[in-house]
């Protein structure tokens, strides 16, 4: 068996996107690509039992216990078949859950999905597995229908969970999770016929995308990216400030362009 650059780690979610903010929590996947039957140690191991030791140990350094608390936590759910599923996945296994078996919110969290550990050389087979994934002929009648229903659910749980407080900034009507639902909904339906949409992790960066294609219009791009850009500030001075009194953050316009695109949703 090669080194530990083998077992590559891909980042989801906040990671992904490069948009991790106080309080987040790692999303990662492992990934190997091997051509040997076992390890060459004095105990060979198959390549799933080698890697998986060797992924419980980056996790055991991640989420290592400090003077200050846990250094990070670490989600690995979204690997196939989540928590049913093998801790690491060869990237052929990957491959094919993704073509064949991947639900729509896995699609969603493909979206925002990145390279971030390992050998850089072999870097290029997530990406032609990301693009071959998101560029695949949609019907988009049918993606809008998928997303409304799966933020609907997600409205209700949100709400349960509140138990009618105010919602904050992430779940409220046109705020981040809307806003990134939205850019969501634009690249898996667009990314056929303009591959450009996928390079950007970011939400940011692929509401950009959208707007240079001509699927957002200049001033819908406008207000997702104020609205999300004033959201962020708010909840990263308040994780920074106890008690403070923040201005309401105006989301009227990224609810109404959630409910053009998506439907109303709540």
């Amino acid at each position: 068996m090669r080194s530990v650059v083998d077992l590559r780690r891909f980042a989801y979610g906040t990671l992904g996107a490069a948009e991790l903010a106080y309080g987040s929590d790692l999303d990662i996947v492992f990934l190997f690509d091997v051509a040997t039957a076992y390890s060459d140690g004095p105990r060979p191991l198959p390549p799933e039992q080698y890697f998986a030791r060797l992924a419980q140990r980056v996790l055991s350094f991640l989420t290592v216990l400090t003077p200050s608390g846990r250094l990070y936590e670490v989600d690995t759910r979204l690997r196939p078949n989540g928590r049913a599923g093998s801790l690491v996945s060869s990237i052929a296994a990957f491959r094919e859950y993704q073509m064949e078996k991947a639900w729509t919110w896995e699609l969603q969290a493909l979206t925002r999905a990145r390279f971030v550990a390992g050998d850089p050389a072999l870097a290029g087979q997530f990406k032609r597995i990301r693009a071959d994934v998101l560029c695949r002929d949609r019907d988009e009648a049918g993606l809008v229908a998928e997303l409304a229903e799966m933020r609907r659910r997600m409205a209700e749980e949100q709400a349960t969970r509140s138990g009618g407080a105010p919602l904050s900034g992430k779940h409220r009507a046109g705020g981040l999770v809307d806003i990134e639902f939205v850019a969501q909904l634009g690249l898996l339906s667009q990314a056929r016929r303009f591959p450009r949409v996928i390079r950007a992790t970011g939400t940011a960066g692929q509401i950009d995308e959208l707007a240079a294609i001509g699927w957002l219009e200049p001033e819908q791009a406008t207000a997702l990216q104020d609205t999300m850009r004033a959201l962020r500030e708010q909840k990263l001075m308040a994780a920074l400030v106890s008690e403070l009194q923040a201005d309401e953050v105006e989301t009227r316009a990224t609810a109404e362009l959630f409910a053009r695109r998506l439907g109303p949703g709540r």
